[in-house]
């Protein structure tokens, strides 16, 4: 109920989704020079959410798609933009991005950032300076939900960034701990063998 009331009106469903990105802020790490921050805490499981919101979102982030060859309006842009922050938020929790990877959102994402880049090289082109700001925001933040649903670890940014992956190192105890289990094992195993063939 609560999700075809947010289907009719696209006002309230607006006020929504910024109230839920506002409230999950810290989860949206768009900043690509740095090493990604940890957040101990984690956004709500994709049960928690009122019942079809994600064909609702689905629906809203299609119809933003095809209007935007006529080119989005602005309250449609800021639409556009809170949907991508959603999914990265929601994608933060591990348990949600296989059901978020399995819809065709990342689809109509992708084709919105070609269509962005397409408009940002043609006006570079033609020397138009405008304000390019919110659709700088919406690639950053598309590319932020690609790699939350590729790369939901984020090693790929650790990497870049320098950050150098060490393997634990083994003391002498540790080695010798493990030779003594192993030896242990394989005499057990032996002694096994024995009585199974007597």
């Amino acid at each position: 109920m609560f999700s075809s009331f947010l289907q009719k009106d696209p006002d309230y469903l607006k006020l929504w989704l910024d109230s839920f990105v506002s409230s999950y802020e810290q989860f949206l790490d768009v900043d690509f020079e740095k090493l990604p921050t940890r957040v101990d805490d984690i956004p709500p499981g994709i049960s928690l959410l009122p019942d079809n919101i994600l064909q609702v979102l689905r629906l809203q982030l299609l119809q933003c798609v095809q209007k935007m060859s006529d080119g989005l309006e602005e309250q449609q842009q800021t639409l556009s933009l809170l949907l991508v922050k959603f999914f990265i938020i929601l994608c933060r929790n591990l348990a949600n991005v296989e059901e978020i990877g399995m819809c065709s959102y990342i689809n109509h994402v992708i084709t919105m950032t070609t269509l962005y880049i397409q408009q940002l090289k043609s006006k570079t082109k033609e020397k138009e300076v405008e304000d390019q700001t919110p659709i700088e925001e919406f690639v950053r933040h598309a590319l932020a939900f690609c790699e939350s649903l590729y790369d939901p670890y984020r090693n790929w940014r650790q990497r870049i960034a320098g950050y150098v992956w060490t393997g634990m190192v083994g003391t002498v105890v540790c080695e010798s701990f493990n030779h003594e289990s192993i030896e242990s094992h394989h005499r057990n195993m032996v002694g096994f063998l024995k009585l199974d063939v007597i």
